[in-house]
């Protein structure tokens, strides 16, 4: 059985291994609609069409990075209760 300390140490690696996820979520969320989405304007002769193929793929790799999440928190929380740490709490965050 690992001790406490290595269970601290794998906690901290877990947090470290969340953050990252956070970052490469961040980034495609941030570039989102930069990237994929030209300006919304009509000028009279040229429509915008949005580039949904792309979002899709962008969305695709924010629900993997978001189901990484979810797995390392899960993993962090098994480690976290056997160890008399505080438990990650899951929110979901819904914008409608």
């Amino acid at each position: 059985m690992a001790s406490k300390s290595a269970k601290k140490e794998q906690c901290e690696l877990t947090i470290k291994s969340i953050e990252k996820a956070y970052i490469k979520r961040a980034h495609l969320l941030g570039g989102l609609f930069v990237k994929h989405c030209p300006p919304d304007t009509f000028s009279g002769n040229v429509v915008n069409i949005l580039d949904i193929e792309n979002m899709m793929r962008t969305f695709e790799q924010i629900i993997s990075i978001n189901n990484e999440i979810l797995k390392l928190t899960h993993d962090y929380n098994i480690i976290a209760s056997e160890s008399c740490f505080d438990n990650l709490e899951i929110l979901t965050i819904n914008t409608i």
